[in-house]
């Protein structure tokens, strides 16, 4: 989706799934994408460089980011990115590879 402003915006699905028995928080960043932003799909704030994100004990959370990179970063129709999911205590981060897709005249 191109913006007013000129940005794109993708929608991507996370799903983190926690295996311990307590509720844990999870940051969500983006790696090889420059300018993006990240925001909840429903959450009405402002665009961040990344989310944190509570996960019950023994459970799996789906959550709908939106991905948004202003037109002077985007060079490609396609480019490949990684989402970095890192547990906020403990060392555990997973890189997840994806592309983000900008419309043809969204390109410099």
């Amino acid at each position: 989706v191109t913006l007013s402003d000129g940005s794109t915006r993708n929608g991507y699905e996370i799903k983190i799934l926690n295996k311990r028995g307590e509720t844990r928080l999870f940051w969500i960043e983006t790696e090889d994408l420059p300018g993006a932003l990240l925001t909840v799909a429903s959450s009405g704030d402002r665009p961040k460089e990344s989310l944190l994100v509570e996960v019950e004990a023994d459970s799996v959370r789906g959550v709908k980011i939106f991905v948004t990179v202003p037109p002077a970063q985007l060079t490609d129709e396609r480019t490949e990115f990684a989402f970095r999911i890192t547990a906020l205590r403990g060392a555990e981060a997973t890189l997840t590879a994806t592309q983000f897709v900008a419309p043809q005249q969204a390109l410099k």
